[in-house]
């Protein structure tokens, strides 16, 4: 786990902003599930650290709201270019006609006629369904806003300015399934958004330049993050990963010499003696595992 750490620090130097927080909830992952090596206090303490960069931080409620409203504007209903059924169209059938303009579910000819029409709807629809807090956010910055949320609304206004809904397509934007991840994260939950944005690029429904610096407050925030914060939490590790080989050395040490006392004890002044040594063994056990986490 300590080399982990390392490996994300040096990482982290040299991504985009999405990138650096999709690290952040990889890393924040990988301490929760180093039980066995790592106290979850420290997982708390590196949490901790980190949030003060980027306050406010996105509510679960928010990020809940936030998706739902993205779940119910795929469902709105628009157009005819639908080949398999006599329904009209969706928001969400026209985002996969967007992105996979090959298949043969849809008439192209009618898509290309209704289209202008079709995003004058779905930019409606946005306002209507995230409505207009939300909508403005991702129009401009917000001192008091959350930098998460500005990154990625802004990054998402700046798709359907391109007159671009294919990221509607994206699994890692249904609520549930956003929801489901965010809660396997005793810790920040809300880096998952780093995750969708990342999810968004690969899948080439995103472009990665419409994410570029679009929120200065998140890249402060980021570069506060790389250039102190991890490299101090680093410090801090390797400080209590001596101080923890230090005192299973000494504890090892006074093993040996009471088992050594055991052993005369037993010879001279019998069992009485022994289990009086052995409670000081365990007492001296006891005060080092309590000088440990106090430190």
């Amino acid at each position: 786990t300590w080399a982990v750490f390392d490996r994300y620090s040096v990482r982290l130097e040299d991504c985009e902003q999405h990138e650096k927080v999709k690290l952040l909830s990889e890393l924040s992952k990988t301490f929760a599930n180093a039980t066995g090596e790592l106290p979850q206090e420290l997982l708390d303490l590196f949490a901790a650290e980190v949030e003060k960069l980027f306050s406010p931080l996105p509510t679960r409620e928010q990020l809940k709201d936030l998706l739902e409203a993205f779940d119910r504007l795929t469902k709105v209903e628009f157009g005819t270019g639908c080949k398999k059924s006599n329904k009209a169209m969706t928001i969400e059938k026209w985002a996969d006609a967007q992105r996979y303009p090959q298949k043969l579910d849809y008439d192209r000819d009618i898509l290309e006629s209704e289209k202008s029409e079709f995003m004058t709807i779905f930019k409606r629809e946005m306002r209507a369904q995230l409505g207009e807090s939300l909508y403005k956010e991702a129009k401009e910055s917000h001192a008091g806003g959350s930098p998460m949320l500005e990154l990625f609304m802004n990054g998402i206004k700046k798709e359907y300015d391109d007159d671009n809904c294919a990221w509607l397509t994206l699994g890692a934007m249904r609520s549930k399934k956003f929801l489901k991840e965010y809660s396997k994260m005793r810790v920040l939950g809300w880096t998952r958004l780093g995750c969708v944005i990342n999810e968004m690029v690969l899948a080439e429904v995103c472009k990665v330049y419409n994410f570029h610096q679009s929120s200065s407050r998140m890249a402060e925030g980021l570069d506060q993050l790389t250039t102190v914060t991890m490299p101090h939490f680093s410090f801090q590790l390797v400080a209590l990963k001596s101080m923890l080989e230090s005192q299973q050395a000494q504890v090892a040490q006074i093993k040996a010499k009471v088992i050594a006392m055991s052993v005369t004890a037993g010879i001279t002044l019998g069992q009485l003696a022994v289990q009086i040594i052995m409670k000081k063994l365990q007492a001296a056990e006891h005060e080092h595992e309590a000088s440990g986490k106090v430190a």
